[in-house]
């Protein structure tokens, strides 16, 4: 099981039982924004930035993720929604989806959550890019659909398998060379 951690200040009093180490969502979460994640994945639409994703999911702010530019309340949901499913064995990239607007990609919430609930992810900027990028792909292979038409493995699927292989072969090393 992973460690909680707080980031962003989140409070998860009333969602999390540190008997069970389990985090549970919201309604809204589970109903709502984990659902539309993982169908944006599965239609092959691109990443959203904030203001996107609250106009779209809650337009008249009733659930607090539209706050008027903070969406300070959306970045809990979210950490929630990661937290649930790498206790769950599911890629926490599912998240990344949500971007930065000014960047285009991930602010350094995403490392900062990540690091967080225990993974590990470098300090520099092109670290955190990386390791985003890495996340997504992952999450991207795990909910699109399996194969392409004729059975074989995705360029995505083949892709995430390489830098596993990769990963793999490296940690071999080290303990040979240890």
């Amino acid at each position: 099981m992973v460690a909680l951690a707080e980031p962003f200040g989140a409070s998860l009093t009333g969602r999390y039982s540190k008997e069970e180490n389990v985090i549970t969502l919201t309604t809204p979460e589970e109903n709502l924004l984990r659902p539309w994640l993982i169908e944006r994945i599965q239609t092959g639409a691109k990443t959203i930035n904030y203001k996107a994703l609250a106009e779209e999911l809650d337009p008249d702010g009733s659930l607090g993720w539209n706050d008027g530019g903070r969406y300070k309340r959306l970045s809990h949901a979210l950490y929630h929604i990661a937290h649930h499913e790498v206790e769950r064995g599911r890629p926490v990239g599912l998240v990344a989806l949500v971007i930065n607007k000014l960047r285009g990609a991930s602010g350094g919430g995403f490392a900062t959550m990540a690091r967080g609930l225990r993974f590990e992810v470098g300090e520099s900027t092109a670290a955190e890019n990386q390791f985003w990028e890495l996340k997504l792909a992952e999450a991207i292979d795990y909910w699109a659909p399996r194969r392409s038409a004729d059975g074989a493995l995705t360029d995505a699927q083949f892709d995430t398998l390489m830098r596993k292989l990769t990963s793999i072969e490296r940690m071999l090393r080290q303990l040979v060379h240890a």
